[in-house]
């Protein structure tokens, strides 16, 4: 548990570029990663997930993926269709590692801009190349700022 603590503890302080929190990471290094469907997304957040029809499907959020040059493979409406999961495949890694100068300003655009896209509602992003869950929501302790925290898990 003090290990837990102390990544958390280095994730938070390496979150300092403006406009993002970094305010939890799931998994420790060394241990063995769940199954997608066995993360905490789809155990304890997630529930009622209906995936869409990408062809017929019309969001803000789309938009904002697509003009920054992501590639959505799935989405899923969970929680009585107010909690999406979006399946895409990134240009840029989300996480307090890519926040240095080259892409910190892609990354917290593309925050500010998904979270405004879904009317400020938590969205969960399984990065489908890097095998990670990216948990967004709005800071309710910073404004303009958006909360993250990841989860990894096994192919």
């Amino acid at each position: 548990m003090q290990n837990k603590a102390l990544i958390t503890t280095i994730a938070l302080c390496l979150s300092l570029a403006k406009g993002v929190n970094v305010w939890a990471w799931d998994n420790l290094p060394g241990t063995s990663l769940p199954k997608l469907y066995q993360t905490n997304l789809y155990t304890k957040i997630a529930h009622n997930c209906k995936p869409v029809v990408l062809q017929n499907w019309v969001h803000p959020t789309r938009q904002v993926f697509e003009s920054m040059g992501n590639r959505i493979r799935k989405v899923e409406l969970c929680n009585n269709k107010i909690f999406p999961i979006f399946h895409v495949e990134m240009k840029v890694e989300i996480s307090y590692h890519s926040l240095d100068k080259q892409t910190s300003k892609y990354v917290r655009k593309l925050l500010h801009d998904l979270i405004r896209a879904n009317g400020g509602y938590p969205l969960a992003i399984v990065e489908v190349t890097d095998n990670k869950i990216v948990y967004m929501k709005k800071s309710t302790s910073r404004r303009g700022y958006t909360d993250l925290s990841y989860e990894e898990y096994a192919e």
